[in-house]
């Protein structure tokens, strides 16, 4: 997958420049929503797990579990122990789930007609 470019709505600059803001919880569906085709593998990309969502979203790793946790409880994501790309052992990932895809989907429609 291909992270967001400054061109795109979904980017931290493109943000900035048009003085939007969205909350962590918003980020982290949109970054979420980039790697809806790892769901069903058994190996997933670095950029799911709590470091990789962190870096994204621009927040501490220690701080994800705080905005993971009531998006879990909602349903909007699941979370799941498996291989990053490069790693060697399990950890914990999170990837959106059908209803968590529509949510950011509609975030994401939204943003780009803004």
């Amino acid at each position: 997958m291909v992270p967001f470019t400054s061109r795109d709505p979904r980017s931290h600059e493109y943000l900035q420049d048009n003085h939007l803001t969205l909350t962590v919880r918003d980020r982290i569906l949109l970054h979420l929503l980039e790697y809806i085709m790892s769901r069903s593998n058994h190996w997933v990309p670095f950029q799911v797990t709590q470091p990789g969502i962190s870096d994204a979203v621009g927040i501490k790793p220690r701080h994800i579990q705080q905005y993971i946790r009531p998006m879990i409880v909602q349903g909007l994501v699941e979370e799941r122990s498996a291989v990053a790309h490069g790693g060697r052992q399990r950890r914990k990932t999170y990837l959106l789930t059908s209803q968590g895809e529509t949510e950011a989907a509609w975030l994401s429609g939204d943003m780009s007609k803004g």
